[in-house]
């Protein structure tokens, strides 16, 4: 089975679902409207939704799982912008704008994941003014984040400090049934070091260091907060 051209899966358990409904407060009509024109997919891990520079096919919102949004140079360098969790649109600007895709978004856990073709999304907004508000809302608030993220790795917080705040940020998603801050986390430590700035060989010092001092656990895939008051310290 395929959707957008891509592999779908259809067995995947997925955790933390967040629709379209929940993350912009639309009406019942608006939410009836967007919802006749969305495909939805299930995808594994690694399923490319959208490469770099490649023509804008439409807006990606991603119900539950995560997806890297990231970047390279002409050299193979590459910088990891964000993780889009629950709730969060990938390709919006460009669907509005009519650019081409920024960055490359690849599926890094299991994902449920929504697809407006571009087309069919700005006749939605051109026919439902306040659905459109709520989407430019939304189209702030990603702005607004990739700014803050360029923002922690231009202004070269310590790399300790870094990990900590994307430790935080990874678990905020939920617990998994843990008493502890928890979340699933299969990223290798280059990743890690390409989303905060640092080499992989820092990220691996860090974790152990981490680890060491009881600040975190790994229990097969999950990554558990075990000290949260501590590594806030870390993190401020």
């Amino acid at each position: 089975m395929e959707s957008c051209g891509l592999p779908v899966v259809e067995s995947i358990t997925l955790r933390h679902r967040k629709s379209f409904v929940d993350s912009f407060a639309l009406s019942a009509t608006s939410a009836k409207s967007l919802s006749a024109i969305t495909r939805i997919a299930r995808y594994p891990r690694g399923a490319v939704l959208h490469s770099e520079g490649h023509q804008c096919r439409g807006v990606f919102f991603v119900c539950a799982g995560r997806v890297k949004l990231s970047i390279s140079s002409s050299v193979g360098e590459t910088m990891i912008l964000k993780f889009a969790g629950p709730g969060e649109t990938l390709g919006l600007p460009e669907t509005i704008a009519g650019k081409s895709y920024e960055g490359l978004a690849e599926v890094t856990e299991p994902s449920e994941i929504h697809f407006i073709e571009q087309a069919d999304f700005l006749s939605f907004l051109d026919r439902d003014r306040d659905a459109a508000m709520q989407i430019s809302r939304e189209l702030s608030a990603v702005c607004h984040s990739l700014m803050g993220n360029v923002r922690e790795l231009a202004l070269r917080h310590s790399a300790r400090k870094r990990l900590a705040r994307f430790l935080l940020r990874w678990c905020a998603v939920g617990n998994n049934g843990y008493s502890y801050p928890t979340a699933h986390l299969t990223l290798t430590h280059e990743e890690i070091g390409q989303a905060i700035g640092s080499s992989r060989e820092t990220v691996t010092r860090l974790l152990s260091d981490f680890r060491k001092n009881r600040l975190i656990h790994f229990r097969e895939s999950s990554l558990l907060i075990i000290n949260d008051a501590e590594l806030r310290i870390h993190a401020a």
